[in-house]
């Protein structure tokens, strides 16, 4: 384990709560059967009382996983202090708490975190909202820059929706923030992380080739690799996430017509 790896473990078992935490909340805990399940709460911070989501992990289709995993929302608040740490926003974190069994196995646990006001998910902003090019050259800018920097601490993000990313309008700017990482984690073998850069890279583009513009795709690229459009590497690159997309998503979903990015493309 890395030194920055060991300030976030450090820092994540400072918010850890007590399973009791839950009690005001009056949570439907035994109902909850699915994998994750969220409620949504008023929760009191310095005598403000504030919406939060209540995220619990279960389990109890497949119990059989509750003797192998680890606790899912501890990986999360860690991953989500590590965005914190590297200049990328994500919603303020509450807490978070687990709860064994007599032989000690977990069987549920539990992440709060306080809700991010008037904001939605990214492909729900797009879908409902018409951006502008330069709105969205912005935007895929600041993701490339974002998955750069997890990517430059050996971190793979695994699950990089567009629904896992939230989009708030704050004085006519347009702001981004990471929510629900479970599944992220530090890889430093080479070869395993190759891949991980081209998934990550390779599910933001899933959505981006049906709903921005080539422009966009092309200045996250651009930011992501810190190449110009001429370079080899962007060239490669530009190659490679559609043709995984084709593998790993489009083919699955039916949708068979791979959009390349295309090279030669004006500034906006």
């Amino acid at each position: 384990m890395q030194d920055h790896e060991t300030d976030l473990v450090k820092s994540t078992d400072s918010l850890k709560k007590d399973w009791s935490f839950l009690d005001p909340y009056t949570l439907p805990l035994d109902d909850v059967k699915d994998r994750s399940t969220i409620f949504v709460r008023e929760v009191e911070n310095l005598g403000i009382f504030q919406k939060a989501y209540i995220k619990i992990y279960a389990n109890r289709k497949y119990p059989f996983q509750r003797y192998l995993r680890k606790s899912k929302s501890r990986t999360e608040v860690r991953n989500l202090l590590f965005f914190q740490s590297i200049g990328i926003s994500t919603p303020r974190i509450i807490g978070w708490g687990q709860r064994r069994n007599a032989i000690r196995h977990i069987i549920q646990d539990f992440i709060i975190t306080e809700a991010i006001p008037h904001s939605l998910t990214l492909d729900q902003y797009v879908r409902r909202k018409s951006l502008s090019r330069l709105q969205a050259a912005r935007l895929a800018r600041t993701l490339g820059l974002w998955l750069r920097g997890m990517h430059t601490n050996n971190f793979y993000h695994k699950d990089f929706h567009w629904r896992n990313i939230l989009i708030q309008c704050k004085k006519q700017k347009l702001i981004l923030s990471l929510i629900d990482c479970p599944r992220g984690t530090f890889h430093y073998s080479t070869s395993r992380s190759r891949y991980w850069r081209l998934k990550d890279c390779a599910i933001l583009d899933k959505y981006a080739s049906v709903l921005v513009d080539d422009v966009a795709r092309s200045v996250f690229l651009q930011a992501y690799l810190s190449a110009s459009r001429d370079s080899s590497s962007f060239k490669k690159w530009s190659q490679r996430i559609p043709a995984y997309r084709l593998a790993r998503f489009d083919q699955k979903k039916g949708r068979t017509k791979v959009k390349p990015l295309n090279h030669n493309l004006k500034d906006v």
